[in-house]
């Protein structure tokens, strides 16, 4: 249970914005407290099992060979083909040998739509393959009453909150057809499934071992992560571990390695949770924080970056959006906020799943949806190896190349990633606090170096990201960026050494 936060000086303040965001620092500050109470508590625990450590390293590692590639050590289990997609020295995703910034079109519904009209769903993935999205996040079993009434995907009848629900005709055979479409139109899937909760364990282990077998038949390349359940604590899997087992029968049946995942904590940047929802595969999943502004939720993506690392890579597959529950602020989350956190989340080595209004219930075209194709337009302008770049955080001045001119809260964000043997940088800025608590600078200065470049806002017509101004700065001369917070959430900067 979380400790009750005091927030010091709050009574003193009469404007309510300001103290909405400071209470939302007063909560990092006490979040870092915990962290470092945590730390130490874990470190006591590891000096008194110091002797254990040697076994549990190895134990981990063995587990990481045999979940990660679904081969127990020394069977001699297949290496993943060149096209599949791949994670390289636990810092960067590769595919056919070259790095790959994934970014994922958010279709929960396309398998369920699929068996329902066939060339619709084609029409769609044909539209995200075209905007230049990597793949689509899409779950094979969907059944909770009443949310998915008359949406239900299922290979058995089952029984849900006392309603009779009638298996879904010729399932692993429409399965794997949808996947050969997917494959056929050069995109990737991030396959994960609903509602388990009304199957048992051995009817768990069956579909496992048939969609493995589906896998195997399609041919794993065209599967960027497969995930053991969407969102376990909600979904009928509360002991985390027993996924570990069903993704194995996957493997096994697919007869390759592939990316693997277990499933999404509740609290994602919950650095703790996210090690526990982690162990024994290569991915965390992290369903994005939700609530605040548009700043705390980039805030929290760097949070996990920063806290978390050295962990495992961390894959945002479900994260705030304009169709994602319990998200605050839902106006922000439109083509600007949406490729902001986009960008955010490659700057900060997490790939990153897109959440459009159609993203969860499909109702009407992904296409009409804002951000659709202002997102995958701004990741394209991001270079293929900038997970490689040597990377500073936001409020971080050590180290970094731009930062704001204003040290405090009320300066803008920076976070950056830059290749000096290249000469290059990407940043982002943005509002580190509101702009009723006096979040309006915009002003950026070159610590170290000059840097030449522009600035880029996100925006819902074609070209969808626009240049709005460039920089040419000296070392530690300084610069307003043109633009109105109140109408550009932030914006992106390329730039090159002068």
């Amino acid at each position: 249970m979380a400790r009750q936060r005091s927030f010091p000086h709050l009574p003193l303040v009469q404007d309510a914005a300001v103290q909405s965001s400071a209470r939302l620092l007063w909560d990092r500050v006490g979040a870092l407290h915990d962290g470092v109470g945590q730390e130490q508590t874990a470190l006591a625990a590891g000096a008194r099992a110091a002797g254990d450590i040697p076994a549990l390293l190895e134990r981990e590692r063995l587990l990481l060979t045999y979940s990660g590639d679904g081969f127990r050590p020394g069977t001699g289990g297949p290496t993943a083909p060149a096209d599949q997609l791949a994670i390289i020295n636990n810092q960067y995703y590769e595919r056919n040998g070259q790095p790959l910034l994934p970014i994922m079109c958010h279709y929960m519904e396309a398998f369920s739509r699929y068996t329902r009209n066939e060339s619709q769903v084609a029409d769609e993935l044909s539209a995200i393959k075209a905007a230049g999205y990597t793949g689509i996040r899409f779950l094979d079993i969907l059944n909770n009453q009443p949310f998915w009434t008359g949406r239900e995907v299922n290979p058995i009848n089952v029984n849900r909150g006392g309603i009779s629900i009638t298996k879904t005709s010729n399932y692993y055979g429409k399965l794997k057809d949808f996947l050969l479409l997917c494959e056929s139109t050069g995109l990737l899937v991030n396959w994960s499934r609903g509602d388990l909760q009304p199957y048992s364990s051995s009817q768990r282990e069956d579909h496992f071992s048939n969609v493995g077998t589906v896998a195997r038949e399609v041919g794993i390349n065209t599967i960027a992560v497969f995930e053991g359940v969407n969102e376990g604590f909600d979904n009928g899997v509360s002991d985390i571990a027993s996924l570990l087992p069903l993704l194995n029968i996957f493997s096994q049946q697919a007869g390759a390695s592939m990316l693997r995942a277990l499933t999404s904590p509740q609290t994602a940047e919950a650095v703790d949770v996210l090690a526990d929802h982690s162990y024994g595969v290569p991915l965390a999943m992290a369903h994005g924080a939700r609530g605040g502004n548009l700043a705390a939720k980039l805030g929290a993506i760097h949070a996990i970056r920063r806290d978390y690392w050295p962990g495992k890579l961390v894959w945002q597959d479900e994260p705030p959006g304009t169709a994602t529950s319990g998200t605050t602020n839902q106006y922000e989350m439109d083509e600007q906020g949406l490729a902001l956190m986009a960008v955010e989340s490659l700057i900060c080595d997490q790939a990153y799943s897109v959440m459009l209004k159609n993203a969860v219930k499909w109702n009407d075209t992904l296409s009409d949806d804002a951000g659709f194709y202002t997102v995958p337009a701004a990741v394209a302008m991001l270079p293929n190896d900038l997970m490689q770049w040597s990377h500073i955080l936001g409020r971080e001045n050590s180290g970094a190349e731009l930062t704001s001119v204003d040290p405090s809260i009320l300066g803008p964000a920076v976070d950056q990633r830059f290749n000096l043997e290249q000469g290059k940088i990407v940043a982002i800025v943005y509002p580190f606090v509101s702009l009723a608590a006096g979040g309006t600078d915009t002003r950026i200065r070159s610590v170290n170096r000059r840097w030449v470049g522009s600035a880029y806002k996100f925006i819902s017509d074609s070209p969808y990201v626009e240049e709005f101004d460039t920089f040419d700065l000296e070392k530690d001369e300084e610069q307003t960026l043109d633009y109105d917070p109140e109408d550009v959430r932030g914006c992106l900067l390329l730039g090159s050494v002068g």
